[in-house]
């Protein structure tokens, strides 16, 4: 299992971290290492007894994942819980299937030109939840912790703000401030923590 904290050490993880997990699970193994280059933030990955009991009430997007790792498991797909690369072969294949599923969009389209440019908002929604779901379902084959990316990458979003916390418009474009953080970083030292920890598990 995984989480990113914020602590100004590592010993303060452990400190304040390690006993408010062990209340919810029986930890075997914890390990910390330093996060997205911030010295107050930090990995925190650990191993834990599968029968421990007294779990919290999931969040709605841990519900969702859950039923996407369940789904990918019924219909065979696969799932990975380490970063995996399935080759290019795969990424063409899931490129095809997106691309058909974005191209939806043109239906939707030609439907709201012949209807006073009124958008069916019940297709739209249904559109951009299959489109979640599919990618989400493809995060799950290579093992990419989608949650973790998705706050990475608002996290650099974020950091597209000037210094007062305000977006920076030019000729229409929202442009990136001058302590903007590009997500891969973050993202690259995110995959091979997980790479690292599973290598570890299966030494």
């Amino acid at each position: 299992m995984y989480l990113v904290v914020k602590a100004k050490t590592s010993q303060e993880v452990f400190e304040q971290m390690a006993p408010k997990i062990g209340e919810y699970l029986r930890i075997t193994q914890i390990k910390v290492s330093p996060a997205n280059n911030n010295p107050q933030e930090w990995y925190v990955s650990f191993e834990c007894d599968p029968e421990s009991v007294k779990m919290p009430e999931q969040s709605d997007m841990s519900v969702f994942l859950r039923r996407i790792r369940r789904m990918n498991e019924v219909m065979q797909v696969g799932f990975n819980d380490s970063p995996t690369d399935l080759t290019v072969s795969r990424l063409e294949a899931f490129y095809r299937i997106i691309s058909e599923e974005v191209d939806e969009a043109k239906g939707m389209i030609n439907g709201a030109l012949v209807n006073d440019n009124n958008v069916n908002l019940v297709d739209l929604s249904d559109w951009l939840g299959d489109i979640i779901v599919f990618c989400a379902s493809e995060a799950g084959r290579w093992g990419i912790p989608i949650l973790q990316v998705l706050k990475l990458i608002m996290d650099s979003q974020d950091s597209k703000l000037d210094e007062n916390g305000k977006p920076i418009h030019k000729d229409g474009k929202f442009m990136k401030g001058p302590n903007y953080q590009p997500p891969e970083p973050a993202i690259e030292k995110l995959l091979k923590s997980l790479t690292e920890v599973s290598h570890e598990q299966s030494s």
